[in-house]
């Protein structure tokens, strides 16, 4: 499966009273407090999510001071995640582009609290990296960064494979071709997708191919065939057309077909087909 790493970082400004080093911890699941509990910053996620669907931060950021805190202003992007929208609960917010946001909290009285709610499309499989870097007085000497993985899995699709033989009833020593139709069904794109046929040892491969991809997008390894048929959009079908000859004998040869992809499966009953010939003078 396609790996592919996302980075999510949420950076704290504020001018406050205290200017001690940040401690720095590694878990976003507790609360994070920096400069000596002048400011406490608590991540959430939503867990585990699927390639489009939206997965949301949640930041809770309060003032455990006796003072106020002016010109807090917050940072957030998402790189290989596409920003949806970012909302706070004090202040005004604002998209920085595809990935990023930025909010401002203005002045932050003692006590307050601020909720912030990132939310972003993962675009790839794989794993979801967030990272939550906090500055308290804009130095960089006082930073406290926070990392936590999360699971992105491909969205599920049916991938289909069909198939025939240009004839069901071969001659001995006839050539014949088997023709698969590889087609996502849907609801959602798909990658990675493989055709693979394994041929009985009395057909002779005589060659594969896929006639709308360019030469050589199949292999040949003893009697296996290898297809790399790449992303399939909703409703896109490619064909693999292997040739061979039948054998010099009489007899009912069964070849199975099946395909594959990077996506789960919606309805695995239908990734293999199996073409059966009849071979009679």
């Amino acid at each position: 499966m396609l790996k592919t790493r996302y980075a999510f970082t949420l950076a704290v400004l504020a001018c406050g009273c205290s200017s001690s080093p940040a401690e720095t911890i590694g878990s976003t699941r507790e609360a994070v407090v920096v400069s000596q509990g002048l400011l406490t910053v608590d991540v959430q996620n939503s867990g585990p999510a699927e390639v489009g669907q939206q997965q949301t931060f949640t930041s809770t950021i309060t003032n455990n001071t006796t003072e106020t805190l002016t010109n807090v202003a917050v940072a957030e992007s998402s790189q290989n995640g596409l920003i949806d929208h970012i909302r706070s609960t004090v202040g005004t917010c604002i998209k920085g582009g595809t990935i990023s946001g930025e909010c401002f909290l203005g002045t932050f009285t003692p006590g307050e609290t601020a909720t912030i709610t990132f939310v972003t499309i993962p675009q790839a499989p794989g794993t979801l990296e967030f990272t939550n870097t906090v500055v308290q007085n804009n130095t960089s000497d006082q930073a406290t960064t926070t990392e936590d993985d999360i699971q992105i899995a491909a969205s599920p699709t049916d991938v289909q494979v069909t198939g025939s033989a240009s004839t069901g009833g071969p001659k001995p020593g006839q050539s014949f071709t088997y023709t698969f139709q590889v087609k996502n069904n849907g609801p959602n794109p798909t990658s990675g997708v493989t055709f693979t046929d394994s041929l009985p040892a009395v057909l002779p491969i005589g060659g594969a191919t896929v006639p709308s991809e360019a030469a050589g997008a199949c292999s040949i390894a003893g009697q296996t065939v290898t297809c790399s048929l790449g992303a399939l959009a909703v409703g896109a079908q490619e064909d693999v057309v292997i040739s061979t000859t039948a054998p010099t004998t009489e007899q009912t040869i069964a070849d199975t077909g099946t395909a594959s992809s990077d996506a789960p499966d919606s309805q695995p009953s239908n990734d293999s087909v199996t073409v059966t010939v009849q071979v009679k003078n």
